[in-house]
């Protein structure tokens, strides 16, 4: 999978669940399950609900996605 693949967009994080997933609203109302990428859980990034994010969504199911970057 190539980068020109994946899209990108801003949202925010509106609930979390279990095992890092989180429910995060879209800037376009648009509602996505998304988890936190490998490298900021390794780096114990914390997110919590209504911060700023920026998701990955998947290319072969655009409501899933990853959370790449936190905004702050």
């Amino acid at each position: 999978m190539t980068d020109e693949a994946e899209i990108a967009v801003d949202g925010t994080v509106t609930e979390a669940l279990a095992n890092g997933v989180f429910r995060v609203e879209l800037t376009g109302r648009q509602v996505v399950l998304a988890h936190i990428s490998g490298k900021d859980s390794i780096r114990f990034v914390r997110v919590i609900q209504g911060d700023r994010v920026k998701v990955v969504l998947s290319p072969y199911d655009h409501g899933r996605g990853r959370i790449v970057e936190r905004y702050r």
